[in-house]
């Protein structure tokens, strides 16, 4: 065997914590004479790409068992040979929150109407009045043009009719949009304008987990000057007008 790199610590990994363990996404890319390779899109190391067999697979090591949930393989020729054909995007993570401490500041409350804190491995909120509760991160400085983001999520109790999801565009508290789910199997795309609520697009997706504890994946992706909205890898709605503009 030949060694690239050697064993390094990277947190990209998303390492067991706690008893818990955590699905990792392995991704090699080569685009033309160059690997890069990724953990949970974040890429850790390149190097020249040498020549490669025919065979594709996984590697398991001794004495321990690993759960497989997807593999997939792309074929990046399309991009140059077929530049008309859909392709995988490469993504670079900007943001990695796992959320098993608060290292970026998320409001954390414990009053009358929200208790919000990390009591295990992640975000729990609770909102136990009337209207609507809205952490966000400042994103200001970081020159996105084209971008994609995304919350993992689960409905813990309360009301199956009362949507959650992501905020983004957001001013104010008065003046954002918002892309929510219910876990009724409903979701909205839809704003806020000076406090005065306009709804966009509303409908089902056959592809929300209604059960409480399921985690369910939002994620808005701007391209081309369109909004693309998913739900569980799932597109629920495109939007031909960026709707923050």
């Amino acid at each position: 065997m030949v060694v690239l790199k050697n064993f390094t610590l990277s947190s990209a990994v998303h390492a067991t914590r706690n008893g818990l363990s955590f699905y990792n996404k392995l991704t090699i890319i080569k685009l033309k004479q160059t690997w890069s390779f990724r953990i949970n899109d974040k890429e850790v190391f390149t190097c020249n790409a040498g020549r490669l067999g025919e065979n594709f697979g996984y590697w398991i090591p001794g004495n321990a068992l690993i759960r497989v949930r997807t593999f997939k393989i792309f074929d990046w020729t399309l991009a140059e040979n077929l530049p008309e054909q859909a392709k995988e995007v490469i993504y670079n993570s900007m943001v990695y929150d796992q959320l098993w401490t608060n290292n970026n500041n998320w409001d954390e409350l414990n009053n009358t109407s929200t208790k919000s804190s990390f009591p295990n491995l992640g975000y729990c909120v609770e909102h136990k009045s009337d209207g609507y509760f809205m952490p966000a991160l400042a994103m200001a400085g970081m020159g996105l043009t084209d971008f994609k983001f995304e919350v993992q999520a689960s409905h813990q109790n309360g009301a199956t009719d009362k949507q959650f999801g992501l905020c983004f565009g957001k001013k104010d508290i008065d003046n954002t949009y918002v892309f929510t789910i219910a876990s009724d199997g409903s979701y909205e795309i839809g704003k806020f304008i000076n406090g005065d609520w306009t709804s966009i697009y509303k409908g089902d997706a056959g592809a929300i987990y209604k059960n409480d504890y399921s985690t369910n994946t939002l994620s808005i992706e701007q391209a081309d000057g369109k909004w693309f909205f998913h739900v569980n890898d799932q597109l629920a709605y495109i939007l031909f007008s960026n709707p923050a503009g």
